[in-house]
């Protein structure tokens, strides 16, 4: 049979460990009532305020990426003034950060295309410097300066980026393509050590017997 259990008097109550650490912690929050509401509720203000910016963060990406859509449209369909209007929009920040470097890459592809190299320098380098996009735009995007280097007769400079573009494209039929540009500046420039370096690597792909032969031609070319 249980036996009823003792009553605790009040000098046991007292020396007990959890009643002690009870009544500790509320002369505790006695001494301090008025500060600690004060802080739950900034707590509490910068929770709420967090959740709307995080929010309103997401509708400005939203929208960065429907302008950059658009924009893509109006560029295939000719209409460049308005894809230029509505991606200036995105790289000046009006709908945050994060796609700015992408509004950056599509401008330098409008001004490459209408020969202000100048602008689509700018464009490209903004691009790289934001660290945004996958390896095929910055490829893509390196090729790019070469040919803007290229346009001024500063062949070593667009050798350096063509063979850039080079390491960084995934397709073969990509690195074929900046590898022969980053070989043909090199030679311009008459850096022979440099073009064996990129035929050097064109053979480590997976060629086919006439881009083999292309290789071998342009060996030949060195030896001349």
């Amino acid at each position: 049979m249980l036996k009823p259990r003792k009553k605790m008097t009040k000098k046991e109550l007292k020396t007990d460990p959890f009643f002690e650490k009870m009544d500790a912690f509320l002369r505790f929050y006695k001494r301090n009532e008025k500060r600690i509401w004060t802080i739950l509720i900034a707590v509490i203000l910068i929770g709420i305020s967090g959740s709307y910016i995080t929010r309103s963060e997401i509708k400005k990406q939203e929208k960065a990426k429907s302008q950059i859509s658009i924009a893509q449209f109006y560029m295939k369909s000719g209409q460049e003034d308005r894809a230029v209007s509505l991606l200036s929009e995105v790289r000046d920040g009006l709908y945050g950060k994060k796609y700015i470097g992408y509004a950056a890459y599509y401008l330098g592809d409008i001004n490459l295309k209408n020969r202000n190299y100048k602008q689509a320098e700018e464009n490209y380098r903004e691009f790289l410097s934001s660290k945004s996009g996958d390896r095929l735009m910055k490829a893509t995007a390196q090729a790019a300066l070469g040919a803007v280097e290229e346009s001024r007769e500063a062949y070593e400079k667009a050798s350096e980026f063509y063979l850039e573009a080079l390491k960084l494209a995934d397709l073969t039929n990509l690195k074929i393509n900046f590898g022969e540009k980053a070989f043909q500046n090199a030679l311009k420039a008459g850096h022979t050590q440099r073009a064996e370096h990129v035929l050097d690597l064109l053979e480590k792909l997976d060629l086919d017997e006439i881009q083999k032969n292309k290789i071998v031609s342009y060996r030949a070319l060195l030896r001349k």
